[in-house]
């Protein structure tokens, strides 16, 4: 593999990470800064669904879209990351379990996403690359609580899938 390629992989997979990073910080300024000018954010907000629930234009549409994000907090752990690329352009799919907590003390729930993001890059002309396009795609949902997952009390599995998830057959340990 040419250096060139190394580099232009290494800095695609750093902008992937970068990404999960600034949501977990909650870095929304910082999230939109890694699309180019005319990118586009689509979230398939459900198991399954064909049609995007969420379609984000633009750096400042996906920064709003991410300052309102109703989560208290969000980790993201990136998993398998592959990317293609052709000069100054590239494909990418990576998977990501991400936690999601939201609610008030005592109460709050974790949802645990098993997601894919379908990506195209693009090499800017400063040089960088940067997120194109990103589709967010959710394969699994669980919903947790957190008090049960604290206390190591959770159910074998991690809790109960939210409505559209499939639970027969799921490919989660435990299930």
């Amino acid at each position: 593999m040419p250096p060139s390629e190394l580099a232009d992989r290494l800095a695609i997979a750093d902008l992937v990470n970068a990404y999960a990073q600034r949501v977990d910080h909650h870095d929304a300024a910082g999230v939109a800064a890694l699309f180019t000018t005319d990118g586009t954010l689509s979230i398939h907000g459900d198991v399954g669904v064909v049609a995007p629930t969420s379609v984000c234009h633009g750096r400042a549409e996906i920064e709003r879209t991410i300052a309102a994000m109703a989560y208290r907090t969000t980790c993201h752990l990136i998993g398998n990351h592959l990317a293609a690329i052709d000069r100054d352009e590239a494909t990418g799919e990576t998977r990501c379990v991400a936690h999601h907590v939201s609610g008030s003390p005592g109460t709050e729930v974790d949802r645990v996403w098993y997601l894919r993001y379908e990506d195209r890059f693009a090499r800017c002309d400063d040089g960088r690359w940067r997120i194109a396009e990103r589709v967010l795609r959710l394969d699994i949902v669980e919903r947790r609580s957190l008090a049960q997952v604290q206390a190591g009390t959770a159910p074998a599995g991690g809790g109960s899938p939210l409505p559209g998830s499939p639970l027969p057959g799921s490919p989660l340990p435990g299930r």
